[in-house]
């Protein structure tokens, strides 16, 4: 079965939700409500390890970019943000940085970083490569 991998992405945010109980005897499952379908159009940020996509999903198969990355996926300034930190990238970069997030000092000051100036385009990009410098 054929399936586009960022569509598979885009398109779960409309699986059903739903909870399910099972009793204490072992009986049958039974769902008990659920979350709000998510109707066309919506808007989806698509962020994995090598996609950065900003994107007006209208309907199955049918989606406007409307924002990428210029440089560097997220994933790729993390695995570089974890080399320069001497970390273990396994089984990546954002793996490796929230195990070490969760050993650090939660009062240190975040400094926040210069702007990237850009040319005007027409899809509105991301740029993540002066994350990892």
């Amino acid at each position: 079965m054929p399936v586009h991998h960022m569509e598979g992405h885009a398109l779960v945010a409309r699986l059903p939700q739903q909870t399910y109980s099972v009793t204490a005897s072992g009986g049958a499952a039974t769902c008990s409500g659920g979350v709000p379908e998510v109707m066309f159009p919506f808007l989806c940020l698509l962020v994995s390890g090598g996609h950065n996509l900003l994107l007006l999903v209208r309907g199955v198969g049918q989606y406007v970019q409307l924002g990428t990355t210029l440089d560097d996926a997220l994933g790729e300034a993390y695995d570089k943000i974890a080399r320069l930190l001497g970390l273990d990238l396994r089984p990546n970069g954002g793996a490796a940085l929230e195990r070490f997030a969760k050993s650090g000092d939660p009062q240190v000051a975040i400094t926040p970083l210069g702007r990237q100036s850009y040319v005007h385009h027409s899809v509105h990009p991301f740029a993540l490569s002066k994350v990892a410098s």
